[in-house]
């Protein structure tokens, strides 16, 4: 997959990229209905995508409140504890 990227796009050491958006939704109306506010003022989920080379989506995460930092969000998946073990 690194070979890939850098062959393709010059980039070395390349994984996947990544990055986050917020996916608006309608108030949830529960009790803590505001941890689903954003940044942006809108409710939404925090939602964090990775592609491969080819653009293939490898990870989607659509759990995380729009409250929730996008570092929390990269933090707690399995992908960045693997980034994280093999530096």
């Amino acid at each position: 997959v690194s070979r890939k990227f850098f062959n393709n796009d010059g980039f070395p050491k390349v994984i996947g990229p990544l990055d986050g958006t917020f996916v608006r939704i309608v108030s949830p109306g529960v009790e803590d209905a505001e941890r689903f506010r954003c940044r942006k003022n809108y409710f939404a989920l925090n939602v964090q995508t990775i592609v491969d080379a080819d653009l293939v989506i490898r990870n989607v995460v659509a759990r995380w409140p729009g409250s929730a930092h996008d570092s929390t969000v990269f933090s707690t998946q399995q992908c960045s504890l693997s980034f994280i073990k093999n530096k």
